[in-house]
């Protein structure tokens, strides 16, 4: 994967936070975790992340993806993600988004041209050949985390979901919050493609994750779920009480 990525991983533990509602306990427990020298990752929706849970432990997000792709661009990247983008990478912090060129296309051609041109080396584009290839964001994040330099990924809210198609607020972190990001983006709070992502992650994942780990000749890093009631079965799961162990 790209040397700014593996830069600012150097090494370290990576933590993943995804939208599972189990996130809730890593919520509650954060505490435990305050001493830990850990890269802190998240995706789309990433600034609740800081604002619920790290910000209790004056901790930051160094790396996150954004390649959400909307019906309603304009109005959900003037309201939603232009603030969160420019909040993320005005800090001093060492970071990095992760994203898609149409999405960088999409602000320039709302006069936004700012943005990249300022923050470019904090920009890293994923190329088209591997976004065209998966089915959701999160194979895609495993993927250049995987192949980082790392030696384990631990995920958080990484639940999945197997209940009524167009049904699944209820699944989320902060469901409210998730339903703003859809009213914007779609104007309809169940469009969602996590009913079907859910289903094809298991198979897809491993699949992708070897052609690439294949292609770089880079070690994979183990991948550990904290959510010992996810539907993936294609990752060893743990339980908050075995945080601190996996952490050594």
């Amino acid at each position: 994967m790209t040397e700014k990525v593996c830069n600012i991983v150097n090494g370290r533990n990576v933590c993943i936070m995804v939208h599972g509602k189990s996130i809730y306990e890593l919520e509650n427990r954060i505490e435990e975790l305050k001493d830990y020298d850990i890269c802190w990752v998240s995706m789309s929706a990433f600034d609740m992340m800081e604002t619920f849970i790290l910000n209790k432990i004056n901790k930051r997000l160094s790396i996150v993806q954004d390649c959400g792709e909307l019906e309603f661009t304009v109005l959900y990247d003037e309201k939603l993600r232009i603030p969160r983008w420019e909040n993320f990478l005005k800090r001093r912090d060492k970071n990095l988004i992760l994203t898609a060129t149409q999405i960088v296309g999409n602000l320039n051609n709302m006069g936004r041209q700012d943005i990249d041109y300022n923050f470019r080396e904090k920009i890293e584009y994923i190329p088209k050949s591997m976004w065209s290839l998966v089915p959701n964001g999160l194979t895609l994040l495993l993927t250049y985390l995987g192949l980082s330099g790392t030696k384990k990924i631990i995920l958080f809210g990484c639940d999945g979901y197997n209940g009524e198609l167009n049904k699944d607020l209820d699944s989320y972190y902060h469901k409210e919050l998730i339903k703003e990001e859809r009213m914007l983006g779609f104007h309809n709070e169940n469009t969602s493609g996590l009913h079907s992502d859910s289903y094809s992650f298991n198979s897809y994942f491993p699949d992708f994750f070897n052609r690439y780990s294949y292609k770089s000749q880079q070690t994979k890093a183990e991948i550990v779920n904290c959510s010992p009631n996810s539907m993936f079965t294609i990752f060893r799961k743990i339980n908050y009480d075995q945080l601190k162990e996996e952490l050594k």
